[in-house]
């Protein structure tokens, strides 16, 4: 990857595809009794993680930083640093600080320790969990 904006921009839309938008919302939905007040598919899949495979909520949360990192990057777009809530997130991600290069490749790490960790807390149900909780 190239330091250009533009290449980076499309890398973070790549990236939501794959993963934000790929969360299957309608099977998470099984594993909670109640999901109307549940905004979001990341919200969601946090709710299935805490409640369902008592993982703990801060774990949890740092777990799927990445996933509220590219939806904040998509959603704000490498061309629109203006606000508070871009500020907030630059600081986060120090990108003022790093080439868009780096920033990507810091990103992806993050991206992969998550799914390694999702692996290794989803490998086993905890006991007595079914598989659904209609």
């Amino acid at each position: 990857m190239s330091d250009d904006p533009l290449e980076f921009e499309h890398q973070i839309l790549a990236l939501s595809k794959i993963l934000n938008d790929s969360i299957n919302v309608k099977e998470l939905k099984n594993f909670i009794v109640d999901s109307r007040d549940i905004k979001g598919p990341i919200n969601l899949l946090e709710k299935v993680l805490i409640d369902y495979f008592n993982i703990k909520e801060e774990k949890v949360k740092n777990m799927l930083q990445p996933l509220r990192y590219i939806q904040k990057l998509r959603s704000f777009g490498v061309a629109h640093r203006k606000g508070s809530s871009y500020e907030d997130l630059a600081k986060c991600l120090e990108i003022y600080e790093k080439s868009y290069k780096d920033l990507f490749e810091d990103l992806l790490k993050q991206i992969v320790n998550m799914l390694k960790e999702l692996q290794k807390n989803l490998n086993t149900p905890p006991k007595g969990a079914s598989s659904n909780k209609n």
